[in-house]
């Protein structure tokens, strides 16, 4: 896990990876995946 980007956000609670704790930061993200993330950021700000 790039720990500049992915550790950060996975501990602010941000991304929870696939299954788990699985982080594939290569295999891009859907539509559905990217708003709930934008959802995520904005609750936390």
């Amino acid at each position: 896990m790039d720990e500049e980007f992915g550790l950060p956000m996975q501990q602010g609670g941000i991304l929870q990876g696939k299954s788990g704790s699985k982080f594939c930061p290569k295999d891009g993200c859907t539509i559905e995946q990217t708003l709930v993330i934008m959802l995520r950021m904005t609750q936390k700000a």
